[in-house]
């Protein structure tokens, strides 16, 4: 819900959350990555989180390389 609103910051907590119970999800990695990305992209633009969103990214794709992001309907 947070993250469908746009409100990353909270989402991020949620994400990581995800992560943490299930490591071997891409859509979890996914998420939480687009949210860091999302919480860093109006600060300069070689922000550490932007690597680390990308390092996310990557997991993501490492763990499904067929993964496709359901953004779905914004509320």
């Amino acid at each position: 819900s947070a993250f469908r609103k746009r409100r990353f910051a909270s989402a991020r907590g949620h994400f990581e959350q995800a992560v943490a119970a299930d490591p071997g999800s891409a859509a979890a990695h996914f998420y939480l990555a687009y949210t860091i990305y999302k919480i860093a992209e109006p600060k300069r633009p070689f922000h550490p989180d932007k690597q680390k969103a990308a390092d996310l990214f990557a997991k993501a794709y490492e763990l499904d390389p067929t993964f496709k992001p359901s953004w779905g309907p914004r509320t």
